[in-house]
C-alpha cells in the first residue's frame, strides 16, 4: 500500500500529540501509580507510531524493528498495570468482607 506524504505526516502530528499527551500525563499525573503507568503507554504508543512513519518516510528498516521492541516493552508495562489493579481489587474484596 502507497502512501502519500500528507497521510505520513498526518500520522506523525498524531504520534507527536500522543507523545505530549504521556509526558505531560507522567509530569502532571505522576503521584498516582496507574495513571503514570497509563501516561507511560500513551507515552510509548506515540514512539511506536513515530518510529513506524518516519521510517516509512525515509525508507529505513530500523524504526519499524525499533517499534517492535517498544510494543514488547509496552505489552509488558501492561502487564504490569493488569497485576497492579487485581492486586487492589483483591484487597478491597478482602476488606469488604472484614467488615
Amino acid at each position: 500500500m502507497f502512501l502519500t506524504g500528507f497521510l505520513v505526516y498526518s500520522i506523525l502530528f498524531v504520534s507527536l500529540t500522543l507523545v505530549f499527551i504521556g509526558v505531560i500525563g507522567l509530569f502532571v499525573l505522576g503521584q498516582d501509580i496507574i495513571f503514570l503507568l497509563l501516561s507511560a503507554e500513551v507515552f510509548l504508543v506515540g514512539l511506536v507510531f513515530l518510529y513506524l512513519s518516519v521510517g516509512f518516510l525515509f525508507n529505513n528498516l530500523f524504526g519499524q524493528l525499533f517499534s517492535l521492541v517498544l510494543l514488547t516493552i509496552g505489552g509488558s508495562e501492561t502487564s504490569l498495570l493488569l497485576m497492579i489493579i487485581v492486586f487492589f481489587y483483591r484487597n478491597t474484596i478482602r476488606q469488604d468482607e472484614k467488615n
